[in-house]
C-alpha cells in the first residue's frame, strides 16, 4: 500500500478518534438535600449505556445544578412534588386551551353584532 496513503487513513482514524466524547455520569458527587426553595427545576435519569446508575439533577434558581441522592427520602418527595405541578400546570393548560376554544366558537356562531 502507498505510504501516503497509510498517513491518510492513519491521520483520519487520529481524528476520528479524537473527536468522539466519551460520555460518563454526569454526578460523580451527590447531595442528600438542598433548599428545597432554591430548586427551579427537577430532572431523572434513568439508567443509560454510559451510565449504570439512575440520576436526579436538581436546576437551582441561580442556574446552577445538583446532583441529588435518587435513594434518598428528600430526592423521593422533590421529584414527587415536582410531577403534580408538571400534571396541575397541563391540566390548568388544558383548561385554558379548551375555554378559548369554546369562548371563540361562540362568538363566532353568535354572529356580528347588530349595531
Amino acid at each position: 500500500m502507498n505510504p501516503a496513503v497509510q498517513c491518510f487513513i492513519l491521520l483520519l482514524s487520529v481524528v476520528v478518534c479524537t473527536s468522539m466524547t466519551i460520555k460518563n455520569c454526569q454526578c460523580v458527587k451527590t447531595s442528600t438535600g438542598v433548599k428545597h426553595r432554591l430548586i427551579a427545576d427537577v430532572k431523572e435519569y434513568p439508567l443509560r449505556p454510559y451510565c449504570n446508575k439512575v440520576e436526579v439533577i436538581a436546576r437551582l434558581k441561580d442556574n446552577s445544578l445538583v446532583c441529588l441522592d435518587p435513594t434518598s427520602r428528600f430526592t423521593k418527595i422533590v421529584l414527587q412534588v415536582m410531577r403534580n405541578r408538571k400534571e396541575a400546570l397541563a391540566k390548568t393548560n388544558a383548561i385554558a386551551s379548551s375555554s378559548n376554544t369554546t369562548s371563540a366558537a361562540a362568538s363566532a356562531s353568535a354572529g356580528p353584532t347588530p349595531w
